[in-house]
């Protein structure tokens, strides 16, 4: 399961048959993809040892979409400044 707003995936690892789970599609192809497991916890779920793990995606991922709020907050800064430039010189014109 992945999760939009955190950017973490939550993957479920059956330890009584590791070797079908860690095979599962899901999995391999976050690992494959790159993601990162930055925590495991183990459980009993269903009367069975369950290893959860938690994934973060691809620093590159990551890298791209700090990139892009940093530059959106850049460009309303740049609109903020000059809406105030505006009002300076219109108020200094009638002052």
């Amino acid at each position: 399961m992945r999760s939009n707003n955190t950017q973490i995936a939550t993957i479920r690892l059956n330890l009584l048959d590791l070797n079908k789970s860690a095979n599962e599609p899901q999995f391999k192809s976050l690992i494959s993809d790159g993601w990162t497991v930055i925590s495991s916890l183990a459980v009993q779920e269903e009367e069975r040892p369950t290893l959860i793990l938690l994934l973060a995606p691809p620093k590159e991922e990551i890298r791209v979409k700090v990139e892009k709020e940093i530059k959106i907050k850049l460009i309303i800064m740049i609109i903020i400044q000059i809406l105030i430039a505006i009002v300076l010189i219109k108020g200094g014109l009638y002052a």
